[in-house]
């Protein structure tokens, strides 16, 4: 008691505490009249002295001094090569503190060590050193957005909007499809969409010839003026071998959208011509072939796809996994029943997919493994089998039923687009032997 007693009087004594105040002041008064004697004697020292108590106002990337606060400066640029977000942040002068923050709310979107040279990027700063946005855009499609909360960040992943412009590309094939595009358009994409629309018709790797002609009519994806690249197919006319191929985009109903010919009927069929995208046959399905290690004449009851070393094999239809092990001479193999009449099987692969597992349900077109040359084979490849009715048969000669069509009520509509759209894409003679582009100014 005595104790607390004599904590509360030390506070309240006025007359104490008017003597510690005249302490202080002699304490510091010898300080006071040496700094006088320097403003008046050495002006100079003191304008230093000024000048380092001021503020530094910090540049920002471009040279400019950030705005006042309360006024938001957006500072755009690029990943440089080896540049992490830290660094990044750091020529900004963003905190240690904040950098943790923000790469911690963009964690569970997108992993900010991840961030690739050559990749733009905004950032929006509030005042000196003080940012409130971040926004990198991951790929051509998506773009992580930070935005600064109190306290905290917040961070989504948004579709990047892109303007459209329609254009058309024509061409007569010399050497390949994706060739002849490469030189009209610059990009191999368009090569790869437009086998994947056909893939249930045309063997792009096995069937085109010298001399068939093709027409696209597709999106370009632009963005403040600049070329992004190739987006949708509109509308494509393929003459393979003097057989026309044709298909037309069309959205009608919520769920509907696919690639239809010109009767309006789905081009997507139960199963795709092959599971690889590039390939050649290597062997084909033969009740009495030359087993190339064991020389011995057997049947040979598959598709054998010759394909660099882990090229993705895709499922040729919808199914369930039933069988993802090694086997025999088949090395590792994949089995899927697809309904109680079909089933087919992938051989010789170097791994599986790493979500892939028996009993899972999956996709046609879904990447399953990876071309390799496990168990008996001379080089990498895939054997490829199919199955009716549990017994082996051959897949090129197997009827391919279609999917879906237009409903009759959209019919007409249908069929205003699609002629529309097929007599701009419409393939050039066959004298013709250069790519042509229809491709008017922005």
């Amino acid at each position: 008691m005595a104790l607390k007693w004599i904590r509360k009087r030390e506070c309240t004594d006025p007359s104490q505490q008017e003597r510690r105040s005249h302490f202080r002041f002699i304490r510091w008064l010898p300080a006071a009249l040496a700094l006088s004697s320097l403003a008046i004697f050495f002006p100079s020292i003191l304008d230093s002295l000024r000048e380092f108590s001021e503020p530094v106002v910090a540049e920002t990337a471009d040279g400019a001094a950030p705005g006042p606060a309360g006024v938001p400066v957006v500072e755009p640029g690029e990943v440089e090569s080896g540049e992490s977000f830290f660094d990044l942040m750091k020529k900004f002068g963003t905190g240690d503190a904040e950098i943790l923050l923000m790469t911690k709310a963009a964690r569970p979107v997108f992993n900010l060590r991840r961030i690739k040279a050559g990749r733009p990027y905004q950032i929006t700063l509030q005042g000196e050193k003080n940012p409130v946005g971040f926004e990198y855009e991951v790929d051509d499609h998506r773009q992580l957005v930070l935005s600064a909360s109190i306290g905290n960040w917040t961070a989504r992943i948004d579709p990047i909007e892109y303007e459209t412009r329609e254009r058309v590309v024509r061409g007569v094939i010399e050497d390949s499809l994706y060739v002849s595009l490469v030189d009209a358009c610059q990009s191999t994409v368009l090569a790869v969409n437009l086998a994947d629309i056909f893939a249930w018709d045309i063997d792009f790797a096995l069937d085109l010839r010298k001399g068939d002609a093709y027409g696209i009519l597709y999106q370009e994806r632009w963005r403040d003026n600049r070329y992004i690249g190739p987006g949708r197919i509109l509308a494509a006319q393929i003459i393979n071998r003097g057989e026309t191929y044709s298909a037309v985009y069309y959205d009608g109903d919520p769920g509907g959208e696919d690639y239809y010919d010109t009767d309006g009927r789905s081009l997507q069929k139960q199963f795709l011509k092959s599971p690889l995208r590039f390939k050649y046959i290597s062997s084909y399905f033969s009740k009495n072939r030359l087993h190339p290690i064991l020389k011995i004449h057997r049947p040979h009851l598959g598709v054998d796809y010759a394909a660099p070393y882990g090229t993705p094999v895709r499922a040729s239809a919808d199914g369930r996994v039933v069988y993802k092990a090694r086997n025999g001479g088949m090395g590792n193999m994949i089995k899927i029943r697809h309904n109680r009449i079909y089933a087919t099987a992938y051989g010789h692969l170097s791994r599986y997919a790493s979500n892939l597992r028996v009993g899972k349900s999956v996709r046609q077109g879904e990447i399953i493994g990876y071309v390799g040359s496990s168990g008996l084979s001379t080089g990498p490849h895939l054997h490829y089998s199919f199955y009716k009715y549990g017994r082996l048969i051959n897949p090129m000669r197997e009827e391919n039923p279609r999917a879906k069509s237009v409903p009759s009520s959209d019919q007409a509509r249908f069929e205003a687009l699609a002629h529309e759209r097929l007599e701009r894409v419409r393939p050039p003679e066959y004298d013709k032997v250069t790519a042509l582009v229809d491709r008017p100014g922005p």
